[in-house]
């Protein structure tokens, strides 16, 4: 058991490990803080939680725009932290914010679950990948997409709030800008999940017409085009 453990446990699967627990400790954070009357408290706690993973998993993450939504939270958590006299009035703004680490705990499970190391040693239903990955895109959409459309990006108030508890020259506009900014983080990251999507149907479609042709080398060369093409497009 220990061997497996060790062989299962690498840079990567940490990685994911680390992003699952602070997913999960999310969700708790957010529970009690409706469990208990909105207590901002929970919410400080969450972000502060939240901040030293991300100053941590900066140092390991190598795609950019990961290095870049990272940079630019991280910022955000620290003003507001600096600022403490705006988490009162802004609270449900903030349970917006919070709601989008719901995602990442279906994002974890996806990249465990078709890491190498961890299929060697694990036996995965065929049917919890589909699922999961259904769970993620619908997720993904409706906090980092619609939730985050609905009440922070055209939320007046909020950028007016903003202004007035600023503590510091010009982070009021900086924060402002990277709101935006994180808004079309998710968009292309949305935009990266509807192309995986739409390439494994084509993947089903393939297999469908198979059904009725004999040119199995045909087949299965461009089942293997779309796959290496899908690979590429996931580890960029």
């Amino acid at each position: 058991m220990t061997n497996i453990i060790n062989n299962i446990i690498n840079k990567d699967t940490g990685q994911y490990i680390t992003t699952l627990v602070v997913s999960l400790y999310a969700c708790f954070c957010l529970y009690q803080f409706y469990l208990y009357d909105k207590d901002i408290k929970w919410i400080n706690t969450l972000f502060t939680t939240v901040l030293v993973y991300l100053t941590i998993h900066l140092y390991f993450v190598e795609k950019i725009e990961l290095k870049i939504h990272h940079i630019l939270f991280i910022f955000v958590i620290i003003w507001y932290l600096l600022c403490p006299d705006i988490g009162t009035v802004i609270k449900n703004e903030l349970y917006i914010f919070a709601l989008a680490e719901i995602s990442n705990i279906f994002l974890s499970i996806r990249n465990l679950i078709r890491e190498p190391s961890v299929v060697q040693f694990v036996s995965i239903p065929a049917f919890i990948q589909p699922i999961n990955d259904g769970l993620f895109a619908i997720i993904f959409f409706y906090t980092r997409i619609y939730l985050y459309f609905k009440y922070i990006i055209t939320n007046q108030d909020l950028f007016e709030n903003i202004i007035k508890y600023n503590k510091f020259f010009m982070c009021d506009k900086i924060v402002i800008a990277i709101i935006f900014g994180l808004f079309i983080l998710n968009l292309y990251w949305f935009g990266l999940i509807l192309s995986s999507i739409i390439k494994l149907l084509k993947i089903d479609n393939l297999v469908v017409k198979q059904l009725t042709n004999k040119d199995d080398t045909l087949f299965f060369l461009k089942i293997e085009e779309i796959r290496t093409s899908f690979k590429m497009a996931h580890h960029q």
